[in-house]
């Protein structure tokens, strides 16, 4: 059995999408059931409007936020992941794209499904622009955008975790549906 993280980092990429980067932040002060953890917004050259939302939701938070920016320079995302990485304090790291709003249990689904020597990748439920544009922050943290996601997104992503299965099980790098890395949610010890 593996052991259960005692601190995590959540690592969260932004680029000057300061209302999204809001809303992320929120849902990690909705958080449920999760060890401690640190939040590292690390930021790919964004301007004033970002540090300041930062800094807003920091001044509520019961966990530290760090705001880590480098100059704009070009997408530059694996870079900026890195300047979490480079002073995380966790034993257990989880990344959040900055326009991906956690559920109040992501934290801990993450924590109970880590296991050394894996690296999790989890799917994303996308919402439709209106309903993303009608999103409140206070919304965000008890988890009530949740019922906004279309009965057809359920669907797709039900599809993609029945094909991921199947190329675990079977084994073959054939399949089109291959496991990706995809920061937007994704977890893996330090």
């Amino acid at each position: 059995m593996s052991p259960r993280p005692q601190r995590i980092t959540v690592i969260v990429t932004t680029f000057e999408r300061p209302r999204e980067l809001r809303l992320v932040l929120e849902g990690l002060l909705g958080q449920q059931g999760a060890p401690p953890f640190e939040v590292a917004v690390c930021d790919d050259g964004s301007g004033p409007e970002t540090a300041e939302v930062v800094a807003e939701v920091a001044s509520r938070a019961p966990f530290e936020i760090d705001h880590r920016w480098h100059e704009n320079t070009g997408f530059r995302a694996a870079a900026t992941r890195n300047l979490g990485l480079r002073k995380a304090r966790g034993d257990y790291v989880v990344f959040l794209d900055g326009d991906c709003i956690p559920f109040p249990s992501f934290l801990e689904q993450h924590v109970e499904a880590a296991r050394v020597g894996r690296f999790l990748v989890g799917e994303r439920h996308y919402l439709e622009d209106p309903a993303s544009k009608a999103l409140q922050p206070d919304q965000v943290a008890r988890g009530e955008y949740l019922e906004r996601v279309t009965v057809q997104e359920h669907r797709r992503v039900a599809s993609r975790a029945r094909k991921l299965a199947l190329y675990r099980w079977s084994g073959l790098g054939r399949l089109k549906s291959r496991p990706k890395l995809v920061t937007a949610n994704a977890s893996a010890w330090l």
